[in-house]
């Protein structure tokens, strides 16, 4: 399934860089990083912390306490995450609300 996952992720991005203007290439960019973030977090937490690199991949997201509160850990990703979608849809509204979109 992953395989199917990856090229999908990969046409959304190549169609934001294609579509959007310049000055939102940077803000769409960065909560695409942030949204990959979240998911080797979450690929290493399956694996375990120590072969995952699960502490590594969880400094990138700002949770620097190994092993974690898992209540706050869940908390940073969770918003993280919310404001990374948050992003990547105002910035397609605003591509779509532009005259000539």
């Amino acid at each position: 399934m992953l395989n199917k996952i990856l090229p999908a992720v990969k046409t959304v991005i190549d169609l934001f860089a294609a579509k959007l203007p310049a000055e939102q290439h940077a803000p769409v960019a960065r909560a695409i990083l942030t949204l990959r973030r979240v998911r080797q977090a979450r690929n290493a937490a399956q694996q375990g912390v120590a072969e995952g690199g699960l502490t590594e991949r969880l400094a990138a997201l700002g949770i620097t306490d190994a092993p974690p509160n898992w209540a706050a850990a869940w908390d940073i990703i969770r918003a993280a995450t919310v404001d990374a979608l948050t992003v990547i849809r105002h910035e397609l509204r605003r591509w779509i609300d532009s005259p000539g979109a």
